[in-house]
């Protein structure tokens, strides 16, 4: 078998055996930047896999820790998600919001979240009590029952369903409790209301009274997807060389 390699001023030549290749520089050099960059993609993805298993299973050690008070927390709660907390508090009506575009069990609904005050001295904290069904159509707001004055709550320290890429267009003069959002921008909210807010929320125990359907408490830490994305981007790369190669391997012709 001979192997000769040519470079033409316009063109890419490899002759291997019965096959050569002959492609234009500019294609070729496109396939390797299309190379790099999905292989950089599938890398990071990768590395986030990993990263969010690491977490997952850090969150899961702690929630087997036993519950402290609020006050107990260290101020970088990131590093504290799912720590048990028990702690008695005072729902603020009218301030509730339902999460929209929530599915359970293939049904589409709303999460749940109250606004609750601690004491005069700390931010006031927003609580998931869970999934409840959209059953009267977008048109009409779910009627969602009122919290005792004073409660004593059990749950998790878990980080907020927010998505950065959907912004708010609702004035203040527009907003109407309960309020119907698109992502829990705590921040946002806590400008409408005129409080500050702790920045993660209480996903409150399934067993409480006041739960409603419990969903996965950690969707935000779901590593499967990031093994998902990393293959979609390794085959971007098979794709990219397969439609290159389509088009620049030919069989020589028998002399």
């Amino acid at each position: 078998m001979m192997f000769s390699l040519q470079a033409a001023p316009q063109f890419f030549t490899f002759h291997a055996g019965r096959y050569q290749v002959r492609s234009p520089w500019w294609a070729l050099t496109l396939v390797l930047l299309m190379t790099l960059l999905f292989g950089s993609l599938a890398t990071w993805q990768i590395s986030r896999y990993f990263e969010r298993t690491a977490l997952l299973h850090a969150f899961e050690e702690r929630m087997t820790l036993p519950p402290i008070a609020i006050q107990q927390l260290d101020t970088d709660w990131e590093s504290q998600l799912g720590q048990p907390l028990k702690q008695v508090v005072a729902p603020q009506r009218p301030y509730t919001v339902l999460l929209d575009n929530q599915m359970y069990q293939g049904a589409a609904g709303y999460r749940v979240f109250n606004a609750v005050k601690i004491d005069d001295h700390l931010p006031w904290l927003w609580v998931d009590r869970g999934w409840i069904p959209l059953e009267n159509g977008r048109e009409q707001i779910p009627m969602i029952p009122d919290l005792p004055q004073t409660v004593e709550l059990t749950g998790l320290v878990d980080k907020p369903m927010y998505n950065r890429l959907v912004s708010f267009v609702t004035d203040f003069e527009q907003v109407r409790w309960p309020l119907r959002i698109q992502t829990m921008d705590i921040e946002w909210l806590s400008n409408q209301i005129g409080v500050p807010f702790y920045p993660w929320v209480l996903l409150v125990d399934e067993k409480s009274q006041i739960t409603f359907k419990h969903t996965t408490h950690t969707p935000w830490l779901t590593p499967m997807r990031h093994q998902v994305y990393a293959l979609q981007w390794l085959s971007f790369i098979l794709l990219t060389w397969g439609f290159w190669g389509r088009f620049t391997i030919r069989k020589k012709e028998s002399s």
